[in-house]
């Protein structure tokens, strides 16, 4: 069930983005059914179509079910012995939050909001990547608490400066420094440069002097204290790193020595080559039953002592007459080179090297013919003259850069039309044509070898799904918008990319790009695990606060809808960044993410609950902004130091 286990949860994770926020229900059942909130156009959100209950507790019940059966196994495999808990804490948080997802379930009213939470907790217990990459988060952040706190510090003292540089009555004072409180968000917010030169211009318009206490800040705080946060996480990250794989390597070699001792139970340090060449036959089946029954214990000593028994039989000895010779050669030569000493046993570090040997994986590439081949063979021989004759033109590196050239003149094309809403000949035309070049491709040509590169893979997408664009406007079913061909003109401009990757400067950055894919995956789901538990929080603080409804008083009086329509949030019809639903509530944070105008974000909600509603801000500028985007930065710049300029064609 392992493998499975990270889906799962992460299906009840997407189960909660449909799910109706609890706010509204709770109000729906209030008023009996009378108001119904939950996609009202005065309460803006993505408006999804909600599960029915019953799907609701259906999904959930065959998820915690599965979470509970994976609980189960892994106690009666494992045990419930304070060695193995203290071995593994994994397993017993694991099976607490499985047990109070159950409370949850089963009595949903008796703690409404733990249920987002419980679910994040699953999928942090059952990914062992999202959980490293999460405590990389949290030692970070441990990492630069000196520097956070000491710009918090900065930022509080020049607040209380700024009172007494901008007395009452001077333009500082009057229109964005009043008070030391209110002077210490305007400098905060002056950090992540949303405000500037904005908060400096009342002073600075009327005295130029003033430029310099503003100045001066930036300089320290932008340019040296977030920096050195920059750096200090970057150094966090780079340790981590590096401790990370030493463990690793101490634990491969923990369990390396114990599978030796436990081979070697008669305490000889050494391994006679029989007793190698039983523990190479079973070595398969002893891969696929996992590597625990290869530890240390009676039942690892019993495994051991099968083999030895084994060795009396003709079947595990060099003279197998059911071995092929250039097997037993091999294993021959493997022997060989594993004794150094030349005395006829393994001894520890010898073992070693074998389990290196052990671990390489190399993949067999079958070099299976071109699809037309395959169908020229079938009808005796029939074609197999043009079918060689248009491998070749295909294969040729003109035929590409013919290719190139077209591909170059329909995207001129596509500029010079600009956006039209109709299928014209021309776009017709290139996406037939393209599709015919990939359809060829795809038939004379080797699909391993063909589908190996990025370009051919995208070509290959672009054309299924152009096709497809152009059938739904075509089929005279009422949806044929304007959107569809825009699409089909925008999958022409994105093969462009494969004329990018030919040049080298750009190549290398693809290649490095792709090499960083499967990390930067996991450290992205670990983000968005983050983004899911404070879109969570969001929803459960400001749910329905964001509303252009101004006379019901269901979620917010009156006066506040007003308050609200009156700020600087509500002028620039920022509505739809609200956190009335869970989707909404991500589009939200990624915003607050890059900083720009969040401090009109941020506005919307001061105006309807007050000035506290900005701790949410604060809080979640600390661990987005300070932590989680300069462990991003420190993973590219980590990365780049070790593939940067490295070709990996």
């Amino acid at each position: 069930l392992n493998p499975w286990m990270p889906w799962i949860a992460f299906a009840l994770l997407l189960l909660s983005t449909f799910e109706p926020p609890y706010w509204c229900t709770t109000i729906e059942l209030a008023t009996h059914g009378s108001a119904r909130l939950c996609g009202h156009p005065d309460y803006p959100s993505w408006m999804l179509p909600a599960p029915s209950a019953l799907v609701t507790n259906a999904i959930e019940t065959v998820a915690l079910l599965i979470f509970s059966l994976d609980v189960v196994l892994s106690t009666i495999r494992y045990g419930v012995s304070r060695a193995g808990i203290a071995s593994d804490p994994n397993r017993a948080v694991n099976a607490v939050i499985v047990v109070a997802a159950f409370c949850d379930a089963l009595f949903p009213r008796a703690a409404p909001h733990a249920t987002p939470y419980l679910r994040a907790a699953l999928q942090v217990t059952h990914s062992i990547l999202v959980r490293q990459q999460l405590m990389v988060v949290w030692r970070a952040s441990l990492r630069c608490y000196g520097a956070a706190s000491l710009l918090a510090v900065y930022v509080c003292y020049c607040g209380w400066l700024s009172t007494i540089l901008f007395p009452q009555g001077t333009p500082e004072a009057t229109e964005v420094l009043p008070d030391a409180v209110e002077a210490s968000w305007q400098l905060l917010i002056l950090i992540t440069t949303a405000n500037f030169p904005d908060v400096m211009m009342p002073g600075y318009t009327a005295r130029r002097v003033s430029a310099i206490f503003f100045c001066t800040f930036v300089l320290l705080g932008v340019f040296f204290l977030s920096n050195y946060l920059l750096a200090t996480v970057w150094g966090s990250h780079k340790a981590q790193d590096q401790q990370l794989l030493s463990s690793r390597l101490a634990a491969r070699r923990r369990s390396l020595n114990a599978a030796f001792e436990c081979l070697d139970w008669e305490g000889n340090r050494a391994l006679s080559n029989l007793r190698i060449e039983a523990l190479l036959d079973r070595l398969p089946a002893s891969i696929s039953g996992g590597v625990e029954q290869w530890g240390l214990g009676p039942a690892g000593a019993g495994v051991a002592r099968h083999l030895d028994d084994d060795l009396a039989s003709t079947s595990a000895t060099f003279t197998r007459t059911d071995m092929h010779p250039s097997v037993r050669m091999s294993r021959r030569l493997l022997f060989a080179v594993l004794d150094a000493s030349g005395d006829g046993k393994v001894e520890r570090d010898e073992f070693m090297f074998l389990c290196d040997v052990l671990s390489l994986r190399f993949k067999q590439v079958v070099a299976t013919p071109p699809l037309a081949h395959r169908l020229a063979a079938r009808c005796d021989g029939f074609g197999s003259g043009f079918c060689s004759m248009m491998t070749s033109v295909l294969e040729n590196p003109k035929f590409e850069y013919a290719v190139d050239v077209v591909l170059v003149a329909s995207s001129a094309l596509v500029l010079l039309e600009g956006a039209s809403s109709t299928l014209s000949v021309a776009t017709v035309a290139f996406t037939v044509l393209f599709t015919f070049e990939v359809v060829l491709k795809l038939l004379f040509l080797q699909l391993r070898i063909y589908l190996r590169s990025l370009g051919a893979r995208l070509d290959v997408l672009a054309s299924i799904v152009s096709v497809g664009l152009m059938a739904y406007v075509w089929i005279p079913d009422g949806y044929d918008d304007g959107s569809a061909v825009h699409a089909v003109l925008a999958l022409r401009l994105l093969r462009l990319i494969r004329l990018l990757v030919k040049v080298p400067a750009y190549h290398e950055i693809f290649a490095t790009f792709l090499r960083l894919l499967p990390a930067a995956s996991t450290l992205t789901a670990a983000f968005g695990l983050i983004l899911f538990v404070f879109a969570s929080l969001g929803m459960q603080i400001f749910g329905g606060v964001i509303t252009t409804d101004r006379t019901s008083g269901l979620v917010i009086t009156p006066e506040q809808a007003r308050a609200l329509a009156d700020s600087e949030f509500g002028q620039s019809g920022y509505y739809p960044n609200s956190f009335n639903d869970l989707p909404s509530g991500f589009v939200t944070l990624f915003e607050l993410l890059v900083v720009n105008n969040w401090q009109v974000i941020t506005s919307g909600y001061t105006a309807v609950l007050g000035n506290y509603a900005r701790w949410y801000f604060i809080l979640f500028w600390a661990v987005g902004v300070v932590v989680m985007l300069n462990v991003m930065v420190a993973f590219v710049l980590e990365s780049y130091e070790a593939y940067g300029g490295v070709d990996a064609s």
